[in-house]
Formats: structure tokens, sequence, C-alpha cells
């Protein structure tokens, strides 16, 4: 598939337009700069956080209008802490669907 073969590669939309070394190609007299390979750091699909803006600022309208608008919420002062949910059942703090669900059963057993 097209789309995956260039995923190897940071999805910032500007990432070429960086003049740094490590993005300068080819031989003298013909060099190029290119798009950088993706990092591990930044869910695999910018090489650094400049990019990730980049590409957030470019794409924001469309992820608003895909995932919608974050209401203000709230939780009691002695409800269940974020943090801890994360410590008492081994959870990364991205890992929100099982976190979610988490919450959710705690949050059932209390009331």
């Amino acid at each position: 598939m097209e789309s995956e073969k260039h995923m190897k590669y940071c999805q910032g939309p500007v990432c070429h337009m960086y003049e740094t070394k490590d993005r300068l190609r080819g031989p003298k007299g013909n060099r190029v700069y290119r798009t950088r390979k993706r990092g591990h750091l930044l869910n695999d699909m910018w090489c650094d956080l400049k990019c990730k803006e980049d590409y957030f600022n470019l794409h924001k309208d469309i992820i608003r209008n895909a995932v919608g608008v974050q209401h203000p919420m709230q939780r009691p002062e002695d409800s269940i802490d974020f943090y801890q949910v994360c410590r008492d059942n081994n959870l990364e703090y991205y890992d929100h669907s099982r976190k979610a669900n988490v919450m959710r059963t705690i949050r059932n057993q209390q009331q």
C-alpha cells in the first residue's frame, strides 16, 4: 500500500523545509533537503516536536471536526485519582482505553 510505504517518513508538512545537516541529502552540487525518517518517541509519525506541532496546526480543524470539542468536566475532590488508578492497575498514562474502563468500573463500585 502506497501510504504505508511513506509512513516511515515524518508526517510534518514542512519537515523538508528545515535546514539541518541530517536533512541534507545527495552529492555536492546537487543536494536537497529531504523529509526525515520518523522518530519512535512521538507516536511514530514525526521526527521531532516542531514537525508534530506543524502537523496539528495544519490539521487542527479537521481533527476538531472528526473528534469533537471536549466539554468542561469535573470530579469531587475526594473521588478517585487519575494517577493512582494508573499506578494501582499498572497502566501507562497513554493507555486511554484500558484506563477509561478501569476508572468506569471503580466509579460504578463507589456508587
